[in-house]
């Protein structure tokens, strides 16, 4: 094998003929020396070129440059002030020593700048890979959307930036994210198929999981997907301690990751990393190259190779160094030197083993689906779609969030086709199942997200806090109102609004839209990360309604819609104006092609409010919120329990494209709905969560998933899913046969 194809080899997580010694970059070697090239030849290296232009800067700033003694002074002016940075540079090194972002008026500063994207110049990339040829695997180094706050911030005044303005923070992300986005889509189209990700020891090393989950995960995964939708390498660089984060780097999606620093540098044991994720990542390090490869003896660092060897090969394995790029030629005789520890090692594991299904995914094909449109996906502009047959799919942001089988079987339902199986969409909120799935060590997004993939479910709407019988009692008290945990359910005990003269002086507090358009769009990208690749996120709100009469609970409410109403008025729709907020950022964003749209408005015998009433204020402040999504081609869910019969066809006039819970318990007829309303209308439900679930046999779980799928299954356009919820008193035997009995009585064609 050739040195790139011993390389790629291992990212495949396959066994190559030998592992690679594969030293990052070529140190404080001269390039045109023929020592190095003999180097190149006898190694596996990884040599890196940089992509032109900074990618958070652009070229629409303006920027001088001038040299006093032995600091470089960069001005950036800005339309609101300049910004500098200083950098003071010795024979062996350079260091920032004033950073341009000092307080967090300098962040405004920053944003106010015109942005012009920088020319993607991939000639440094195209030379280098010609001149290396399979000697080498050459990448273009890339920076990460968190290298925009922490690198423009000194270290303390990032984690200062973080802890006092964290919203902040995350707005500068988000824009880092989409140029930096632009930037490698940009690379990409100009041939660059491989590239070196660094940034993510900023919040790693300086802000823990929370900073991770908030500033990394969720930008950094949209990186790593743009890169595979061209099916170009993302390798990730974190230097540092990595042990707690192992699963999080492997969620992003990589295919390697270096340089997986030992003590005292890191926290890294190979083996260890191994278990983790090396069924999902190629391992690249970890010796030192500072301290070991650089300094001690050929015996020596032979012996730690064997070690490291001995941990983490044969495959998906690269023997490297800790990348501080810094090694002289005596580093390099010894990187060269463990080439004959590769080939005994080789020697004794020869036969390679079985690949795995994540392994068979990666680099051979693209190792994220391709969007929308593009093929291998499907089309939501297929099928008779009603407005949507006339829009463009676009490329939505949960995409690479979500497997190929999981895109296909949603999509198709929505078009109404069959595909392999019903959809099953659901809500769970069962302490019994979340430990039945929960591993050790598990935090609750973790086992929560453990739960669905483990019960198959395709499609999540949002999840929250389960509570068991130790709950039992619990109060919360806050400024505006109280709760209190009663059998299994958190009740509200004390409303904001208390009174008709406390609705009239009630003023609702309007959403920044800023906050709605960065971190909360941030959160729902976490979340869609956080499910991947077998649950697709849906992200949701309510229109305003219901948070209206939730501010005073829904006696007074009645009574103030005819001693108060103008007030009432002025209270939905004010809140009704943040539900539009929340809409337009999840349209602009491209979040998903559903949302999900959660106001209650009735009863299991009838409607809370007069059907008058309701076409008065509520639809009104539906339809507002629909506008931006349905203009965006998003289709809505709407979900109301109870029994909806008396206004449906007020609701589907309005434009709602699906309807849950179909609650039977209320009345609703799913089977009587699916021939009412044929294709206008995807039913998500309705299996009874008030009695069979909970209280039925396993056998009285499963005809009703026998019914349900007969009567709504057929010809697609239907989610199948509980009548609301999977809730606390459900035993979670009738919870996994429930599922159990999804998959299995709802494979296209049905049958039962």
């Amino acid at each position: 094998m050739t040195s790139r194809e011993r390389i790629l080899a291992a990212m495949r997580l396959e066994t190559p003929d030998r592992v690679p010694v594969t030293p990052f970059g070529m140190g404080k070697l001269d390039m045109e020396a023929s020592f190095t090239w003999e180097f190149i030849r006898r190694t596996d290296p990884i040599l890196t070129t940089g992509g032109g232009g900074d990618a958070f800067l652009g070229r629409g700033a303006e920027v001088a440059s001038v040299q006093d003694g032995d600091v470089t002074v960069t001005t950036i002016h800005t339309p609101k002030g300049d910004l500098t940075r200083k950098v003071r540079r010795t024979a062996i090194t350079s260091a920032t020593v004033k950073f341009p972002f000092e307080t967090l008026d300098d962040v405004e500063r920053f944003l106010s700048i015109p942005y012009a994207p920088p020319a993607a110049d991939a000639s440094a990339f195209h030379a280098l890979k010609a001149r290396a040829g399979e000697e080498a695997l050459v990448m273009v180094g890339v920076a990460d959307a968190v290298c925009l706050p922490a690198s423009w911030f000194s270290p303390e005044g990032f984690c200062l930036a973080w802890a006092d303005a964290p919203d902040l923070v995350v707005r500068l992300t988000a824009v880092a994210a989409d140029r930096a986005n632009a930037h490698v889509e940009a690379l990409c189209g100009a041939g660059v198929d491989a590239f070196r990700v660094i940034g993510g020891e900023y919040a790693s090393v300086q802000l823990g999981p929370k900073g991770f989950d908030a500033l990394v995960t969720p930008f950094d995964t949209e990186l790593v997907a743009v890169m595979h939708r061209h099916d170009a390498l993302a390798y990730y660089h974190n230097h540092g301690p990595v042990t707690q984060f192992l699963g999080r780097f492997a969620g992003l999606g990589i295919d390697a990751l270096d340089p997986l620093e030992a003590p005292p540098w890191g926290d890294c044991d190979l083996a260890e990393a191994k278990r983790q994720i090396g069924d999902r990542v190629c391992l690249v390090g970890n010796l030192d190259d500072m301290e070991v490869v650089e300094k001690r003896t050929t015996e020596e660092v032979r012996q730690m190779a064997r070690e490291c060897l001995e941990k983490a090969g044969p495959g998906g394995f690269l023997l490297g160094g800790t990348a501080s790029g810094t090694y002289t030629e005596a580093g390099a005789r010894n990187f060269a030197a463990l080439v004959e520890v590769a080939e005994e090692y080789g020697r004794k594991t020869r036969v390679s083993p079985p690949s795995s299904p994540i392994a068979e995914a990666k680099l051979s094909t693209p190792s994220l689906p391709p969007r929308v449109g593009e093929g291998g996906g499907y089309s939501l502009a297929s099928g008779d779609g009603g407005e949507w047959g006339a829009v463009s799919p676009p490329d939505w942001a949960c995409r690479p969030f979500v497997s190929d089988e999981v895109w296909e079987r949603v999509t198709r339902s929505m078009a109404f086709e069959e595909g392999d199986r019903v959809p099953i969409w659901d809500y769970i909120d069962n302490r019994g199942i979340v430990g039945h799935f929960a591993q050790p060590g598990d935090d609750y997004d973790r086992s929560i997200v453990r739960v669905y993939h483990g019960l198959g479910i395709d499609l999540c709407r949002g999840y929250g806090r389960s509570f068991g019988e130790e709950d039992e009692g619990e109060t919360a008290e806050g400024e505006e109102a109280d709760r209190k945990v009663s059998g299994l359910t958190s009740w509200v005990t004390r409303y904001p609004i208390r009174g008709l003269d406390g609705l009239r002086a009630y003023q609702p507090t309007a959403v920044d839209e800023e906050w709605v358009r960065t971190a909360w769009v941030a959160e729902i990208r976490r979340r869609q990360a956080l499910f991947a690749p077998h649950t697709m996120y849906v992200p949701g709100h309510g229109c305003g309604f219901h948070a209206a009469y939730g501010l005073m609970g829904q006696t007074l409410f009645s009574y103030a819609i005819y001693d108060a109403r103008s007030d009432v008025d002025r209270i939905v729709e004010a809140l009704n104006q943040n539900a539009v907020c929340h809409a337009r950022a999840a349209a602009q964003a491209r979040l998903c092609p559903l949302f999900f749209i959660g106001d209650d408005i009735a009863y299991k015998g009838r409607l809370m409010f007069s059907p008058k009433f309701l076409r008065e204020t509520f639809l009104p402040c539906l339809k507002r919120m629909m506008r931006p999504l349905k203009e965006a081609g998003i289709r809505v869910i709407y979900h109301s329990d109870g029994d909806l019969m008396e206004i449906l066809d007020d609701l589907v006039e309005a434009g709602i494209d699906g309807l849950n819970p179909i609650e039977p318990a209320a009345g609703m007829d799913i089977g009587q709905l699916k021939r009412r309303y044929g294709r206008r209308l995807i039913l998500v439900g309705n299996v009874d969560c008030s009695q069979v679930l909970p209280l039925g046999s396993v056998e009285d779980v499963r005809r009703a998933v026998r019914a349900c799928v007969r009567a709504a299954s057929p010809g697609g356009g239907h989610f199948i899913g509980s009548s609301s919820e999977v809730t606390p008193s459900t035993p979670v035997e009738n919870v996994l046969a429930f599922y159990e009995a999804c998959r299995e009585y709802g494979r296209y064609p049905i049958r039962v």
